[in-house]
């Protein structure tokens, strides 16, 4: 059944309950990562994602200092920068 699933493309998964609308789980991280690219180098160097909250219309953006700044070789691996 896994396998089955790995082969068929995200809008053959959810198609059954697409009528309106539906939900689809995916790792917080993907989220972290968009916010981040959204940003000059600067910033993700010597900052990163932490934490999403939504409000009514909005989301929250905890932003965290990073231990040790991202390397040129880091940032283009990760960001393709």
């Amino acid at each position: 059944m896994a396998q089955d699933n790995q082969k068929k493309s995200f809008l053959q998964l959810h198609q059954q309950r697409m009528e309106h609308d539906f939900w689809a789980e995916m790792h917080s991280s993907l989220l972290y990562l968009a916010i981040e690219s959204l940003h000059t180098n600067d910033v993700i160097k010597e900052w990163s994602v932490c934490d999403v909250v939504k409000t009514e219309h909005k989301i929250l953006v905890k932003w965290c200092k990073r231990f040790r700044p991202l390397t040129d070789e880091e940032l283009k691996e990760k960001y393709g920068r």
